[in-house]
C-alpha cells in the first residue's frame, strides 16, 4: 500500500545504509539519521512499489532538476510494508541547485505547496510556512493535507510536513506524512526522528 507521496520526481539511486541497524548515515553530506527501533527502513524495491509522485512544471525550479536529478537519501516507515492502511513515513531527498538560479528556501517550499495545491484534491495548508531549526541549521516548515490515491485505487487523507534545508546550492527535503485522524496522525511521534538528524551541509 502506498507510504508516501514525494513531491519530486525522482531517480532510485545512492540508497545507502549504515552497519548500525538503526542509523542511517550519507557522508557526502554529514547527514546521519537515526529511527525508532520499532520502526522500519524502506528496500529500494518497496520505494518503487509504494510511492507516488507530482511533477513540479515551473521553469525556475525544474530546470536544475535536468542537471542533478533529486535523489532519495532514506525512507523510514511506521510499520512493515506492505501495509494495507496509509502507513506512517519519513523521508529525505538531496538536491543539487544550479548555482545559476537564484532561489529561496521559501521559494522551494512555496513551490511544492503550490503543486499540491494544483494537483491535489481537498488540500489545505494547515502550518507556514514558517522559519525552523533542523540539526542547528537555518530551515522552512510547512504542514498540509490532501488527498492521495494508493496504485489499487483507494484514498485517504495525508497529512505531510515539509522542512526544507538550502545551503551552498545543495537542498535537503524532509518530509513527515501520516493519516489524517487516530493516533497515526499525531505530530510528536516524528520527535526522536527529526532531532536525531544531523547535517553538515
Amino acid at each position: 500500500m502506498k507510504a508516501f507521496v514525494l513531491v519530486f520526481t525522482f531517480f532510485l539511486t545512492n540508497f545507502c545504509y549504515a552497519s548500525l541497524r538503526d542509523v542511517y548515515t550519507y557522508d557526502l553530506l554529514g547527514l546521519s539519521i537515526t529511527k525508532p527501533s520499532n520502526w522500519f527502513f524502506l528496500t529500494q524495491q518497496e520505494v518503487r512499489d509504494n510511492s507516488g509522485h507530482a511533477v513540479i512544471r515551473d521553469k525556475t525550479i525544474t530546470a536544475y532538476q535536468d542537471k542533478s536529478p533529486p535523489k532519495p537519501l532514506v525512507a523510514i516507515t511506521k510499520y512493515q510494508e506492505p501495509y494495507e492502511k496509509l502507513n506512517v513515513s519519513f523521508s529525505v531527498i538531496f538536491h543539487e541547485i544550479d548555482p545559476a538560479l537564484n532561489v529561496t528556501d521559501f521559494q522551494l517550499l512555496q513551490k511544492i505547496i503550490s503543486t499540491l495545491r494544483e494537483k491535489g484534491d481537498k488540500f489545505s495548508l494547515l502550518e507556514g510556512p514558517s522559519k525552523v531549526k533542523v540539526a542547528g541549521q537555518n530551515a522552512v516548515f510547512a504542514k498540509v493535507r490532501y488527498l492521495v490515491k494508493t496504485h489499487d485505487g483507494k484514498t485517504f487523507i495525508q497529512i505531510a510536513r515539509y522542512w526544507i534545508v538550502l545551503k551552498n546550492h545543495k537542498f535537503i527535503q524532509l518530509q513527515a506524512s501520516s493519516p489524517s485522524t487516530g493516533a497515526d496522525s499525531l505530530d510528536n511521534q516524528f520527535d526522536q526522528i527529526l532531532k536525531s538528524v544531523k547535517l553538515k551541509l
